[in-house]
């Protein structure tokens, strides 16, 4: 999504680079951006307009259309954001609800969860050549999580960018792995759905919403989860469980 883009960018750059800089004013306006035009954003950037159409480009985006795609796409994801309500201001209450919440949702997803589903994405993972996981937001997260346990094992991840933009060679023998824990970028995406449905390689999603629609992704393992809030740590969390069993079968 746009704003792990950014954010790299952000991370790499020095506070002086002119990509820094772009990067800044569109992080920071991000909710006016999508209505702006590639002028508008030159102007608020103080550079020239080409700049704009290079910058787009060197974050994967055809066209200054399919970038602004991006953003309402982020724009719209900003309002599913979980977040938990709490009943007290008083802090020590409000962690003790967490950690209950937390516990109870674990024990939940562990006792409800498609072990079959589970124990076949665990064993196409132990038998294919690689793994091109793919998430957005936080679930990007989850994929280099997934990439730094299975560095260990020898089983290469390879995280592709998640509108699948740059070239990638997937071998025939590795599996599309999709993470998104509330499962919102396959309501709110499909130009990404389809082209990750276009490749031939075995595909799965793992995600906590039970309501994803099974034609979308020929195979899927959801989380049980009864609170959005803490998807990304059960999807976090899952992805450590899948570690363990695959450590466990190279024994």
């Amino acid at each position: 999504m746009l704003m792990n883009k950014i954010n790299n960018i952000l991370n790499t750059t020095y506070t002086n680079d002119t990509y820094h800089s772009i990067c800044k004013y569109i992080k920071d306006n991000i909710l006016e951006i999508q209505n702006m035009s590639i002028d508008e954003i030159a102007e608020g950037c103080f550079v020239s307009k080409s700049m704009i159409s290079k910058f787009t480009k060197k974050l994967g985006y055809e066209t200054f259309k399919d970038f602004k795609y991006d953003c309402e796409i982020h724009c719209d994801l900003i309002k599913y954001m979980p977040t938990t309500e709490y009943k007290s201001n008083n802090l020590r209450e409000n962690v003790i609800e967490t950690m209950d919440l937390i516990t109870n949702a674990f024990r939940n997803a562990a006792n409800k969860i498609d072990y079959v589903a589970l124990d076949s994405l665990i064993e196409d993972i132990d038998k294919c050549s690689c793994v091109v996981a793919v998430g957005h937001g936080a679930s990007k997260n989850v994929c280099e999580s997934l990439q730094f346990y299975l560095d260990y094992m020898n089983k290469p991840v390879m995280i592709a960018d998640t509108d699948f933009t740059r070239d990638v060679l997937v071998e025939e023998n590795s599996i599309i792995l999709l993470i998104s824990a509330n499962g919102n970028i396959l309501k709110h995406d499909r130009r990404l759905i389809n082209k990750i449905n276009s490749l031939k390689q075995k595909k799965w999603l793992l995600t906590c919403n039970s309501n994803i629609d099974t034609n979308t992704i020929d195979n899927i393992v959801v989380i049980p989860s009864k609170d959005k809030a803490i998807n990304d740590m059960l999807t976090m969390f899952m992805v450590k469980v899948i570690a363990n069993r695959l450590k466990h079968i190279k024994k």
